[in-house]
C-alpha cells in the first residue's frame, strides 16, 4: 500500500504525494481502512458529531477507498471516477458530503479523486471544497493507477503460473514413479 500513498496528486498548491496531502504515510500496523469502507455509526467514525446528526447525513456513505490512522484523526478519502468530467448533482452531493464529513467530525485528512481528466476534476473540486480548508487533489488514474495495478496483476499471474507449473512437474514426477493401480 505504500505505492498508493506515494502517488502524485494534482492539488491547487501543485503536485503532492497523497501521504503529504492527507498528513500521514502508510504504516502497516498504524493505518487502517479498505476499499468500499462505509461510514458507520460508531464513535470512531462520528468524531465530535452526535449520533443522530451523523446517521442523517453520513451513515452508509461509502467512498471507493478510505484509510485512517488508528485514532482516526487523520483520514484519506478516495473516490474513483471513470468519466472525463463530473456528471451532475449526484457527484456534487457526494463530494460536498466528503468535505462536510471532515469538518463535522473534527478530523483532518484529504479528499482525493482518481480520474481520467485531472484538470477538469481539480477545477470542479476547487469550486466545491476550495473554501473548506481541507486538502484535496486528483490523481490521473490512466497515467498512475492503471499501469501500477496492471504491473501488480501481471506479477500475481506470473507467480501463480510458476506455482502451477511446479505443481504439475511434481504431479508428473509422482505419476511416473507410482504403481499403475495408484494413479
Amino acid at each position: 500500500m505504500k505505492w498508493l500513498f506515494r502517488l502524485q496528486a494534482e492539488s491547487r498548491d501543485g503536485r503532492r504525494n497523497l501521504e503529504d496531502l492527507c498528513g500521514f504515510a502508510w504504516a502497516e500496523t498504524e493505518v487502517l481502512g479498505n476499499p468500499e469502507e462505509s461510514f458507520k455509526d460508531k464513535a470512531e467514525d462520528r468524531g465530535k458529531m452526535p449520533s443522530v446528526g451523523f446517521r442523517k447525513t453520513y451513515l452508509g456513505i461509502t467512498p471507493d477507498f478510505r484509510y485512517w490512522t488508528k485514532d482516526q484523526h487523520k483520514q484519506l478519502i478516495i473516490e474513483a471516477k471513470g468519466t472525463p468530467k463530473p456528471i451532475g448533482l449526484k457527484d456534487r452531493i457526494q463530494a460536498q458530503r466528503y468535505f462536510m464529513y471532515l469538518g463535522d467530525s473534527g478530523y483532518t485528512g484529504a479528499i482525493v479523486y482518481f480520474v481520467p481528466n485531472p484538470k477538469e476534476w481539480l477545477d470542479w473540486l476547487t469550486e466545491i471544497g476550495g473554501q473548506s480548508g481541507h486538502p484535496f487533489g486528483v490523481v490521473d488514474w490512466t497515467a498512475q493507477v492503471v499501469p501500477r495495478v496492471a504491473n501488480e496483476l501481471l506479477h500475481v499471474v506470473a507467480e501463480s503460473l510458476a506455482q502451477t507449473a511446479d505443481l504439475l512437474k511434481t504431479a508428473l514426477r509422482l505419476s511416473r514413479t507410482a504403481p499403475v493401480d495408484e494413479i
